[in-house]
């Protein structure tokens, strides 16, 4: 009865090695794709933070433009520089859009950055 008892014990102790041998790998492979993951998160936040700077810079670009467009219409109440304000002034909003567009990105990237401290939380 001894020696069963050996067997049992080896065939479990070979058993429990393969299980944290297991375990070991799935850890391992969690911190490959983590740091992937992370990886990948920072190139998308760097492209996340020049489209912000892009569009906050157009959209300042286009406020300055639209102001002195505002001055000229002041200045001369044309027909033709009111069409012109008008067009300038959608300009801006389409810029504002985009800066909005970019903090859409952005949020997406808070989001991504959350999952990926879940997923080292757990490790």
């Amino acid at each position: 009865m001894g020696k069963k008892i050996d067997e049992l014990k080896t065939k479990f102790t070979n058993n429990l090695d393969n299980a944290k041998e297991k375990v070991n790998q799935a850890k391992e492979n969690a911190k490959a794709r983590s740091e992937s993951a992370k990886s990948s998160i920072d190139e998308h936040a760097i492209r996340v933070k020049t489209k912000i700077t892009e569009a906050q810079q157009k959209a300042k670009d286009k406020k300055a433009s639209v102001e002195a467009s505002i001055s000229d219409y002041k200045a001369d109440r044309s027909s033709k520089k009111a069409k012109r304000r008008a067009e300038h002034a959608e300009d801006y909003a389409i810029a504002c859009l985009e800066l909005v567009s970019a903090a859409v990105d952005e949020a997406d990237l808070a989001i991504i950055d959350a999952i990926d401290a879940a997923v080292a939380a757990e490790e």
